[in-house]
């Protein structure tokens, strides 16, 4: 069984950037933002693969899954309407509108 991830985001803004704040029972961490080039609407940094276990204090196994939720709860905090995100090695890019790769 696959455990959900769970956890608060809270956001500091600074005009075209700012910080996101992940808090959960195990951990807390931040990420710098700003806007972006279309497609994208904002990117967000995030811990390279090799960093990710020093940066968040969670593990390498849980990431793609906790970058699922961070992911997903930025659309519903501060999009309008639909959205979608694509993971790289360093980025959560936030795109509006629907997946254009998927049918």
């Amino acid at each position: 069984m696959i455990k959900k991830e769970t956890g608060n985001l809270t956001y500091s803004e600074a005009g075209r950037s700012g910080t996101i704040h992940f808090i959960s029972r195990e951990t807390k961490f931040d990420m710098w933002y700003e806007f972006a080039m279309p497609p994208a609407l904002v990117i967000i940094g995030i811990p390279e693969p090799k960093y990710w276990e020093a940066q968040t204090k969670t593990p390498l196994s849980r990431r793609t899954r906790l970058l699922e939720f961070i992911g997903k709860q930025v659309i519903q905090d501060k999009l309008s309407g639909t959205g979608y995100f694509l993971i790289d090695d360093n980025i959560l890019s936030i795109c509006p509108g629907k997946n254009p790769d998927l049918p």
